[in-house]
């Protein structure tokens, strides 16, 4: 049997005499006697240990009801082969597409970079410094599917 500490009770919280402290004010490990007496209490709840788990049969949660086509056991192949198109998809059409974006995005950032060096101090100049290459690395997280919140209009650097 566990030995508490401190009991909840209908009168109160009884702390044991060695856990009062001598000191006055707060310090930080005071709070613990108090957790640990909370997790006591729900670890021997005496509601829950009267039920018990009941035993499943597959290990699948959607095998449990078997109003789902997929997973029945005759339809092994139908999964084996939706996993298959999900596969292909996701390797064949979506990477290449992702990979196009991503490539495409880091020369047009490249070319953004080098015209905006190349030009004189104007009005344009800046605002390809700061809208163009906003759009650059916008389309270039878009291959990693990223989503981008601008809460300031101003492009701040720092070290």
């Amino acid at each position: 049997m566990i030995e508490r500490d401190i009991q909840l009770t209908e009168g109160g919280v009884k702390v044991k005499n060695h856990l009062v402290p001598d000191q006055k004010g707060f310090r930080l490990y005071y709070p613990t006697y108090l957790v640990k007496c909370g997790i006591e209490a729900i670890i021997e709840d005496s509601v829950t240990k009267r039920f018990t788990a009941a035993e499943l049969r597959v290990w699948n949660f959607l095998s449990r009801n078997q109003s789902y086509v997929y997973a029945k056991r005759d339809n092994h192949t139908t999964l084996m082969m939706l996993w298959l198109v999900g596969l292909i998809v996701r390797y064949v059409i979506f990477l290449p597409c992702r990979l196009v974006v991503f490539l495409s995005s880091v020369f047009f950032t490249w070319i953004l970079g080098a015209v905006a060096r190349k030009l004189p101090p104007s009005r344009f100049k800046n605002w390809l410094s700061t809208e163009g290459i906003q759009a650059a690395v916008r389309l270039n997280l878009c291959s990693f599917s990223a989503v981008i919140r601008f809460h300031n209009r101003f492009v701040c650097l720092t070290n």
